[in-house]
């Protein structure tokens, strides 16, 4: 401990247990916080320095205590080292005098009490309390009536003689102000008003009928392995669906055949009287058509297929991963996501998402990856005669694509959001690439991960509770994300005619729209009660300019075909063209 800060005339020391007991000075014995003096003769402390020399304790005060004047010293015992030590030394007499021997506290005179006089009233000093006073008591609150009378000047003077009046005289007699119903107050009511309300704002009841034919009698139906739980048209020919099952098989179906059913422009329309006609028509039956495809049962998912997207037609990849020159010029391949934890590019290779920080794998649900399109002169190259064949085959050696983004971004079934390179080293071929990023936004399951058809590094991912939008060159987190929703979301999809807007599905049947240009914190609009169940999936469609119309399927199996209102696909002046 510092001794710094002590008094001029004090010594702080450090005395052990064999010096105090040489001195008589132990601690809280002989010495204590309620008497924490002592005298030492000044020939013990020299004899000690003489014997013990060095060793001695009080050898730091040795020319202190050789040119002291008195023959006692006094020691100090310091209970709350307030000085840094057990003890202090005084090295003054007149120190010594002053701790010894205090100066006695000053007394103060004590006045002999003065008889109380006892004092007069004093003036009264008004709190409030008249105020009340004055409102209680009684007074005239109105002016007195004046009356003057007066009488004819040459009556002044002249005796009065005063004589009896009846009563009954009506002509200087009591005048009587008998009461009466006045007839004013008396008037009938006819009517009462017992309640008023106001008009309500106005608006429309009218309801517009928009027409599809045969709307409820589907043209074809695709059987499959099993239930078929994703599917998507090719891109470089509609003719051709592909579909994920439960089971983890993916189907192929060829609908060019039937062609021409959906195609026909002259439909049956039907009589009130057919309703009710129960009979076996062959004519009305609904086509089935089988899969022409479907992978076999060893090189297919062992969970259930939850997204399916075809590969661009601008590129193929090879079993390593490596995305080569597509001679075909048409989407061959298709990328599946399953609860399997993999990632597989049909008839190619697989790609497993190993967790970053924590043994295991991730549970894949969707996924997106970013669009290429082909040139415009190979734009007609997959057009055959009807038929697309998938079986082509070439021997030239295949260049390849190093501008392609082979990066994925994946949504998880416990709400992360995975961001990973498909392309597969060597090293790694075993086992997988390692995810690049992995970022835990949404609370549960995702089932919306979309890029914008306007921007191809702007994604759109939906979780259970809240949304959020990422820029694919920022990994730092999500540019946009959501506060939590009170009614759980169950999915999402880009608006194709604004790059603004987009619509969210949500588990109590109703949509969500929101335009980020006009605000970014809450929906533009929210359409209730569209449906009783949850809503499972929403495509946009444009039929014309003046024609935008969204497809909504819900838990019970319904199709929606919904009119998009102007105000959500007119682009604004500030909007991307």
């Amino acid at each position: 401990l510092s001794h710094q800060g002590h008094p001029d005339d004090i010594l702080p020391l450090l005395l052990t247990s064999v010096t105090q007991e040489l001195f008589s000075c132990i601690a809280d014995e002989h010495v204590t916080g309620e008497s924490p003096y002592k005298l030492l003769k000044k020939d013990d402390i020299v004899q000690d320095m003489k014997k013990r020399a060095a060793v001695s304790d009080f050898s730091p005060a040795k020319q202190i205590v050789l040119e002291y004047p008195d023959e006692e010293l006094l020691l100090v015992y310091d209970k709350t080292f307030t000085y840094g030590q057990c003890f202090y030394l005084v090295l003054t007499p007149e120190a010594k005098d002053r701790l010894l021997k205090p100066p006695s506290p000053e007394v103060k005179e004590v006045l002999e009490e003065e008889e109380k006089v006892p004092s007069g009233p004093r003036q009264w000093i008004g709190l409030g309390s008249e105020r009340e006073i004055e409102e209680e008591s009684v007074k005239e609150t109105r002016n007195k009536l004046q009356y003057t009378f007066s009488r004819e000047r040459r009556k002044f003077g002249l005796p009065v003689c005063f004589s009896d009046r009846s009563a009954a005289d009506a002509r200087a007699g009591l005048v009587d102000c008998v009461s009466y119903q006045d007839s004013s107050f008396s008037i009938r009511r006819v009517q009462q008003e017992r309640a008023i309300q106001a008009i309500p704002e106005l608006r429309s009841s009218s309801a517009q009928t928009q027409y599809f034919s045969n709307l409820f009698q589907p043209q074809l139906v695709l059987e499959g392995p099993d239930d078929v739980l994703a599917f998507e048209f090719c891109p470089s020919d509609p003719n051709i669906i592909v579909g994920g099952c439960i089971n983890g098989q993916v189907a192929l179906w060829d609908i060019s055949a039937n062609v021409t059913v959906l195609q026909a422009t002259d439909k049956k329309v039907f009589d009130d009287s057919d309703k009710f006609d129960l009979s076996d028509n062959k004519e009305d039956a609904i086509p089935v058509i089988y899969y022409c495809a479907v992978s076999t049962l060893q090189n297919k998912h062992q969970g259930a297929i939850t997204d399916i997207k075809w590969l661009p037609p601008a590129f193929t990849v090879t079993d390593t991963g490596i995305p080569v020159q597509n001679p075909l010029k048409m989407s061959v391949q298709v990328l599946t996501c399953s609860l399997d934890c993999r990632v597989f590019f049909t008839a190619t290779s697989q790609v497993s998402l190993s967790k970053i920080d924590a043994s295991g794998e991730y549970v894949p649900l969707r996924f997106s990856l970013e669009h290429y399109a082909c040139n415009g002169e190979d734009e007609n190259v997959y057009h055959t005669m009807g038929k697309t064949d998938f079986g082509q085959d070439t021997n030239k050696t295949l260049e390849i694509l190093k501008d392609v983004n082979t990066k994925l971004y994946i949504g998880t079934e416990d709400g992360e959001i995975v961001y990973t390179d498909w392309t597969q080293g060597k090293e790694e071929s075993d086992q997988g690439t390692k995810p690049l990023h992995c970022f835990q936004v949404h609370h549960w399951m995702v089932n919306t991960v979309q890029r914008s058809p306007f921007f191809k590094n702007i994604i759109l991912t939906v979780g259970e509770w809240n949304f959020a939008i990422w820029r694919e060159e920022v990994m730092e987190g999500p540019i946009i994300l959501s506060a939590n929703s009170e009614q759980t979301y169950s999915a999402g999809c880009w608006s194709l005619s604004k790059p603004a807007v987009f619509f969210i599905g949500k588990k109590d049947g109703s949509i969500e729209v929101w335009n980020l240009v006009e605000k970014a914190n809450a929906p533009v609009h929210i359409q209730d009660h569209l449906s009783n169940a949850k809503i499972t999936c929403m495509k946009p469609w444009t039929f014309s300019s003046r024609q935008h119309f969204l497809a909504v399927t819900d838990d019970d199996g319904l199709v929606r075909i919904l009119e998009i209102p102007k105000q959500f696909y007119v682009r604004s002046r500030n909007e991307v063209r």
